[in-house]
């Protein structure tokens, strides 16, 4: 499965969720890559890489100067990473001229390793890199955050899906789920967002909510997920269920 997180909204915590959600999936077995595609290098940055090590990058891939197996990371704990960089802007503006939408497709076609999950981390925006990303994509999950105009955040956001998806034609880009992110029950207005958004999507929510939690925003400082820097938290509890979902929802099968 190649599974593009997106939102055009940023701050609703995505690269917590790419890198977290992929990071649990290693745990339970999986063989997984993460792709970061955000110019700004968040996921990457959160997985240890440092600033002047990032490149090659994606960019490079995109632009057709480097393969995609030079760049891809191999980190202890299995989780692969294909790091982001600042070249992401100018490979956008490249895109914006180029008829192909396929590039990532069929770079990532040109990968040896046997990836059963293979996560694509969108910048918060409907750029053409997001465009590569969704046509690349065999499904999409939309992390969203419980505060006011969430619901029409995600109307906007599957507008842009959609549009995409009649430009080139796709027959199928379903979206996998939407999941919860930052939930704080501290806020009053929280309970009554999170039932409307439940009363409104059904099964489109995953159960598993992301609340806010403090070793989730610690753990990207030491460029660790949150199963490195403390295992036993209720964020990584939390990422652990969530890829439960996503393994069932993947599979049909009980993960």
């Amino acid at each position: 499965m190649i599974l593009a997180l997106m939102n055009h909204k940023g701050g609703v915590g995505k690269t917590t969720t790419a890198v977290n959600l992929a990071a649990a999936l290693c745990e339970g077995g999986a063989h997984v890559l993460l792709v970061d595609l955000d110019q700004q290098a968040s996921a990457s940055l959160s997985l240890g890489i440092d600033r002047e090590e990032l490149t090659p990058s994606i960019a490079e891939v995109l632009s057709g100067s480097v393969p995609m197996s030079s760049i891809v990371r191999k980190r202890s704990d299995g989780l692969h990473l294909a790091p982001a960089s600042m070249g992401l802007i100018q490979t956008d503006l490249e895109l914006a001229q180029d008829a192909d939408p396929h590039r990532l497709r069929h770079a990532l076609k040109t990968l040896d390793e046997p990836y059963d999950f293979i996560f694509l981390d969108c910048p918060p925006s409907i750029t053409r890199v997001t465009e590569q990303a969704l046509v690349a994509a065999t499904s999409f999950l939309v992390p969203v955050t419980p505060q006011h105009l969430a619901l029409e955040g995600l109307v906007g956001c599957f507008s842009a899906v959609e549009e995409i998806r009649e430009r080139h034609v796709l027959k199928a880009l379903p979206l996998l789920g939407i999941a919860l992110t930052m939930v704080d029950y501290r806020i009053r207005s929280t309970s009554h967002i999170v039932r409307e958004l439940r009363n409104k999507l059904g099964e489109k929510l995953f159960k598993t909510e992301i609340r806010v939690n403090v070793t989730l925003a610690e753990a990207p400082r030491y460029g660790k997920t949150v199963f490195e820097h403390s295992a036993s938290a209720t964020g990584a509890q939390a990422y652990w269920d969530l890829a439960a979902e996503v393994a069932q929802r993947a599979t049909g099968e009980a993960w």
